[in-house]
């Protein structure tokens, strides 16, 4: 399957033919969010320039600034990075150790009286464990937002991931399961959280209002300039068209690596239960080679003898514990942290994240191609190598 081609070559020649590349006034992009909200589960679809945009847009629909808090994943800095963007206090709260999504008790212990949201990231492909942390969220009235970048497709309890939360956001960049270079996408079936989110993407105008040159400002508020272009649009559109068999690609893929790996004791692929299926943006492992008296190091060497591909840590520290939230260098002057309103008393360091940073320190990243299969048939030969050499 080629990536890119026909599909998206005849929606971007109607964006040419039709001489209107910017959103405002095109028919692409609000034909492409309704398209995709509809295929994903969720009533409302806003199309971004970014996922990042979408995060920040979402932390501010859920009402989080100055003195506020938000809880976030650590594996990922993105959720934090939004909520800094508000003004907000990102908490960071530990991760399942076999999952490696964040975990609902972990989740529970962080919640104060300042606590506005939680991001939850659905990691490498994989749900977070939304029951619990749904019931958590309705206890304390709380907006779950699912950073859904790296699992379009994915599901839990037959529901699709981005439409599980209130509200979701996905990514188009190069490297995901649907691509468009760069864009992203919001999703929510809430109307309110759709409105907030439709203002604050086109610079604080109210839509009705954007051609009013002198109403516009008169009713608009602080927004940001988030909008994608109608060539993301069609490009989206063509990727909407083969979708089913991008995402079972993806799970094909996976099932590869997962099969290879049966039986393994110390190198554990991400545990999916029953509940959930995975879409494998990316394949990643635990290590667990004290079980066969195997360092790191050593598995290191005889993979690259073996030529296994493989990458390690994806990051080395837990967002918990990056200077961008321990040194406080988002504005300078100590803000969010340090901010008059906040009467909080967040704390970072490895220390309040060590099941993220446990998994970090043993992560592995199996090489893993969506677009070549028999890549992952030669790479499942190359983990039966390894194996042999060291069981």
């Amino acid at each position: 399957m080629q990536r890119f081609g026909a599909e998206e070559l005849g929606y971007l020649q109607q964006v040419i033919e039709s001489q209107e590349l910017g959103s405002n006034n095109g028919d692409l992009t609000p034909a492409v969010e309704e398209r995709f909200a509809k295929n994903w589960g969720a009533e409302y679809g806003i199309c971004v320039n970014s996922a990042m945009s979408g995060l920040h847009m979402a932390v501010a629909a859920a009402g989080a600034g100055a003195g506020d808090e938000v809880i976030c994943d650590p594996v990922v800095h993105f959720g934090g990075c939004a909520v800094l963007y508000n003004n907000a206090v990102p908490v960071f709260a530990d991760i399942d150790p076999y999952t490696f999504t964040i975990d609902p008790a972990a989740i529970r212990e962080r919640i104060s009286e300042r606590t506005k949201a939680i991001i939850c990231t659905n990691l490498f492909g994989l749900p977070c464990d939304y029951d619990p942390i749904m019931e958590i969220a309705g206890e304390y009235n709380l907006i779950v937002i699912e950073d859904n970048a790296q699992a379009v497709g994915a599901t839990y309890k037959g529901k699709y991931t981005g439409s599980i939360g209130h509200i979701g956001v996905f990514s188009f960049q190069q490297s995901k399961q649907l691509a468009t270079g760069d864009g992203g996408m919001c999703l929510t079936s809430d109307k309110h959280l759709h409105d907030e989110m439709r203002i604050t993407r086109l610079i604080g105008w109210l839509p009705e209002k954007r051609g009013d040159v002198a109403q516009r400002w008169r009713e608009g508020r602080l927004g940001w300039n988030y909008r994608n272009t109608e060539m993301v649009a069609a490009v989206l559109m063509g990727q909407l068209d083969k979708a089913d068999a991008i995402l079972d690609n993806h799970r094909k893929a996976g099932a590869i690596l997962t099969e290879a790996l049966e039986g393994c004791e110390w190198l554990l692929p991400q545990r999916v239960d029953e509940e959930r299926t995975h879409t494998y943006w990316v394949y990643g492992c635990r290590f667990e080679g004290e079980k066969v008296e195997l360092t790191m190091d050593e598995f290191k060497r005889l993979a690259a003898e073996k030529e296994l591909a493989a990458s390690y840590h994806y990051t080395t520290l837990t967002s918990s514990a990056i200077p961008l939230f321990t040194e406080i260098r988002a504005y300078g002057k100590g803000c969010p942290i340090e901010c008059p309103l906040y009467e909080g008393d967040v704390k970072y360091g490895v220390e309040q994240t060590p099941n993220c940073q446990e998994l970090l320190d043993r992560l592995v990243l199996l090489g893993f191609s969506a677009w070549d299969l028999d890549f992952c048939k030669q790479q499942a030969e190359k983990i039966a190598e390894v194996r042999a050499a060291v069981e």
